[in-house]
């Protein structure tokens, strides 16, 4: 926890969600503090439209999934004030004194998911290096048709060998295991889409789940590679520190667990509950599910939506939106997965 003490900064990034037919970039007062937006939708569903992005220079991404809990709502990212716009190749880029976000979006085919995979990320970690934005914090990836198998392995392997050859080839990470947190689930299109944080800290602090198998450990098959992430990333500065749960399933060690929703959903829980660190005595971070400002929710069939929010209203003390999607998970007996961000005040901060 040593770095945490050292190059603390000046703000943490904001997540909010607001109705997508509302959004603004400016505020009342002609100002700005806009990373980027996030819209979960389907073209089918008349109950969204696309958001115009004409006229709007921040990046913002549309993802095609279903949105049964807050179909209205975008993902809205707000950093601090001089917020610059840039477009390098196909990653559209705002970043402030701290942070960058940038989105990307590549039409792939199943034979060359690697070679495309390889690509979004090479583009990210040139951008990260010309920009000075050296550590990536957070990074969620939408993955064409993941579950579908192409020669030997599924779409999901293929992406993961793409994304495990970039880190490899990038100095920062080539022998690194300050992964980023990070979500991987699938959406039925032609498109691989991403969205990250960088951070201008060289060296975030990482958690690991004593319950299971870090994923960069993962055994596979010869050829293959195992999914280069983190549990989580904690950021933090004087007053706040803020964690990012990377997309969580009901997996033990490294082995998928039951084929019952509600069971997977207790597992789910019990992994995200041992990861999330209690008060050591000097950093204050005894975070709970009551530090939950955004719990997420990616659930393989829409029929179990109304049992989750069951469980969740009985068994969570959440204070924060929920959004449910509808998308599959890395794995194809896998039913749902479960990423979120948690913000606490420090307990020593002056108030």
């Amino acid at each position: 926890m040593e770095n945490m003490q050292t190059n603390l900064r000046e703000h943490l990034p904001e997540c909010k969600l607001d109705r997508s037919d509302q959004f603004k970039f400016y505020d009342k007062n002609g100002n700005n503090k806009i990373l980027g937006a996030i819209q979960y939708s389907l073209l089918s569903d008349c109950s969204q439209k696309p958001l115009n992005t004409d006229d709007i220079p921040c990046p913002i991404l549309r993802v095609p999934m279903k949105n049964l809990s807050l179909p209205h709502d975008m993902e809205i990212w707000y950093g601090a004030a001089e917020i610059h716009y840039e477009t390098h190749q196909d990653i559209h880029l705002a970043y402030d004194s701290e942070y960058m976000f940038g989105c990307i979006s590549l039409t792939v085919s199943p034979d060359n998911l690697d070679k495309m995979a390889f690509n979004a990320y090479t583009q990210v970690f040139h951008c990260m290096e010309m920009l000075n934005f050296p550590s990536l914090i957070r990074i969620w990836h939408f993955v064409p048709h993941i579950n579908g198998i192409t020669g030997d392995h599924d779409n999901y392997k293929s992406f993961s060998l793409g994304r495990a050859r970039a880190f490899s080839e990038n100095k920062r990470y080539s022998n690194a295991t300050d992964y980023p947190a990070a979500t991987a689930v699938g959406i039925e299109d032609d498109k691989l889409l991403f969205y990250f944080i960088a951070s201008r800290e060289s060296s975030p602090h990482v958690l690991e789940n004593p319950l299971q198998v870090s994923a960069y450990n993962y055994p596979v098959q010869p050829g293959l590679m195992p999914p280069l992430f983190s549990r989580a990333v904690i950021l933090s500065n004087e007053t706040d520190s803020q964690l990012y749960l990377s997309g969580t399933a009901s997996i033990s060690g490294h082995k998928s667990m039951y084929s019952d929703v509600e069971k997977q959903f207790d597992t789910t829980i019990k992994n995200i509950e041992t990861l999330i660190p209690k008060d050591d005595g000097n950093n204050n971070l005894n975070f709970s599910f009551e530090n939950m400002i955004l719990f997420k929710i990616y659930l393989k069939y829409e029929k179990d939506y109304g049992l989750i929010m069951s469980l969740i209203n009985d068994r969570l003390n959440l204070n924060c939106p929920v959004i449910v999607l509808v998308s599959d998970i890395c794995r194809s007996e896998l039913l749902l997965e479960i990423e979120g961000i948690l913000h606490k005040t420090n307990e020593n901060a002056d108030t």
